[in-house]
């Protein structure tokens, strides 16, 4: 109780002082009193005739995800606008701070995005984050929370090794550069990212711009932010690149299946094709339909030609094959038949000898060759025909025959080789041409 007497008459005196150099401060009327006789119509300088220069900066939270197919991404950010305003100057001996509604008794620019899709920027104060900071001098600090939806025009010729740059415009609605000049704020040359991780980007940098823009309602100021962003390959590869390319391998394995299982190898490469065609019709249903072919696209349909030529081979080595095989079938029932010679010099016997005692022998030794033999050649002589041995016929056509089956087999051993050769050499020129 002692020590609160002894410095009780100071403490009076304290708050006497604070109250009579602070009037306002008891009956909350700063405010009020700060913009008396303030008309918030009226941009600052429009007495003199010079525009309002509002310096800018842009501190960027985080971005959201970047949807190709309908070529937009979402940006998170903070958005500050500095100007002076001499009206306010001298009104106070200290920085105010001042939020929500009050902030509809100063003026402030009328900033929008122009390429923005969804925005916040023209929502009012009591909706959003923001604020205003006035100094005594009179500079003011106006910070708002942004959430932009906006387009990226994307070039996805070389998606998914594809790298993208988005921007973000601003620039005054309503004032042209006789009212009001935006501009970035001098030495910054790159936006403030806190937290550049994203899912399939990786952000590289950025890049300011301020430029003036000319419409018939006369020139306007613009600022412009442009981001780079580098897409990751990771997911990619292991959802495409791979399996296309394990999927291609497998179709590789008819090479060493039997040349006469048509119908398995022809399943293997039909099964290998559907596969390559769900991969790209599935990745595709997620990118806009644009009218060239992209990375990707290029690398699915060489390797869908692999598989198609691989079933060509399959077919065409069928064909050897298979001819080589009917032929075998068509000679085959004179294999172990007799000579025409033997045929013919036995038929003499039984017309010179005892007929029945020859045929007997002839049917035991030959059996059973038929009579009409020399009848055969006495038409022939008789047409001016030459008699052609079968025999001497059956091998030709079996060597003919053995001819196919070793050129069918050199196919599948040169495939053996050649299609892995190929498609390695594919692979190093796509990934060296657009990895550039």
């Amino acid at each position: 109780m002692k020590y609160f007497s002894a410095q009780s008459p100071l403490l009076l005196i304290k708050v006497t002082l604070l109250l009579t150099a602070c009037p306002g401060l008891s009956n909350g009327d700063v405010i009020s009193k700060l913009f008396a006789d303030y008309d918030k119509a009226l941009r600052p300088d429009f007495e003199s005739g010079k525009p309002t220069v509002v310096q800018c900066s842009l501190t960027v939270e985080s971005f959201g995800n970047i949807e190709e197919a309908n070529m937009e991404y979402r940006v998170y950010a903070y958005f500050h606008q500095h100007w002076t305003d001499s009206r306010l100057a001298g009104k106070l001996n200290r920085t105010i701070t001042i939020k929500g509604g009050d902030i509809d008794n100063i003026w402030v620019p009328d900033p929008y995005c122009y390429n923005a899709r969804e925005s916040n920027m023209m929502m009012p104060d009591e909706e959003t984050h923001s604020n205003v900071k006035i100094d005594s001098n009179g500079k003011i600090t106006y910070s708002r929370g942004l959430s932009l939806l906006a387009s990226c025009i994307m070039d996805l010729e070389d998606f998914p090794l594809d790298s993208q740059k988005c921007s973000l415009k601003f620039g005054s609605y309503g004032h042209t550069t006789e009212d009001v000049i935006f501009m970035w704020v001098p030495g910054k040359t790159e936006v403030s990212v806190e937290h550049k991780e994203m899912a399939q980007f990786e952000y590289k940098g950025s890049k300011l711009e301020s430029d003036i823009d000319m419409f018939t309602s006369g020139n306007y100021s613009t600022m412009t932010a442009t981001f780079s962003f580098e897409r990751r390959i990771g997911y990619y590869l292991i959802q495409v690149y791979f399996p296309d390319i394990f999927v291609v391998v497998l179709s590789w394995i008819v090479f060493w299946m039997d040349k006469d299982d048509m119908g398995n190898r022809m399943t293997l490469g039909i099964t290998s094709i559907l596969t390559i065609m769900f991969l790209l019709g599935s990745l595709n249903g997620n990118l806009p339909k644009v009218s060239y072919p992209k990375a990707l696209d290029w690398y699915l349909l060489v390797s869908f030609s692999f598989v198609f030529l691989t079933l060509i081979e399959c077919t065409i080595v069928f064909l050897f094959e298979s001819s080589a095989k009917q032929d075998e079938e068509q000679i085959k029932f004179t294999k172990h038949d007799v000579p025409l010679m033997t045929r013919i010099s036995t038929s003499v016997k039984c017309a010179v000898g005892s007929k029945a005692e020859t045929r007997t022998t002839s049917d035991d030794v030959y059996g059973g060759v038929p009579d009409n033999d020399l009848e055969m050649v006495y038409r022939a002589a008789k047409a001016n025909k030459a008699v052609v041995d079968d025999m001497s016929l059956h091998n030709k056509r079996d060597a003919k025959n053995k001819k196919r089956e070793r050129i069918a087999d050199k196919i599948d051993k040169a495939s053996r080789v050649l299609f892995p050769l190929a498609f390695v050499v594919y692979n190093v020129a796509y990934w060296v041409y657009f990895s550039k």
